[in-house]
């Protein structure tokens, strides 16, 4: 009857040894993180066409896009300025149209 108790606390004091031998470490310090003065902002599937400061010149660029078959957006960016935001597969052709100047 010792034997099979003497084995069972053998096996036990091994195991134990083998995890303490092979047990990963405390995990390494993680570096600090950036700290961003204003969230990221996504578009989802719309991508910038034209930037202004001024929103009634963006209003324009909507509009005139609008003309033109391309659907647009206008929405506020960073440092006062005003995004015109068009769906990507129109991007190339709204740079376009924008980029021909007033009406």
């Amino acid at each position: 009857m010792l034997g099979p108790l003497l084995a069972a606390i053998v096996i036990a004091a091994v195991a134990v040894f083998l995890w303490a031998l092979f047990a990963p470490g405390p995990a390494p310090p993680r570096p600090p993180s950036k700290v961003l003065d204003t969230p990221p902002v996504d578009y989802g599937l719309l991508c910038v066409a034209a930037i202004t400061d001024d929103p009634e010149v963006a209003a324009r660029i909507r509009s005139r896009l609008g003309e033109a078959g391309i659907r647009a957006t206008v929405a506020p960016g960073a440092d006062d300025h005003v995004l015109v935001l068009v769906f990507e597969g129109e991007l190339d052709r709204a740079r376009r149209v924008v980029g021909r100047g007033p009406a």
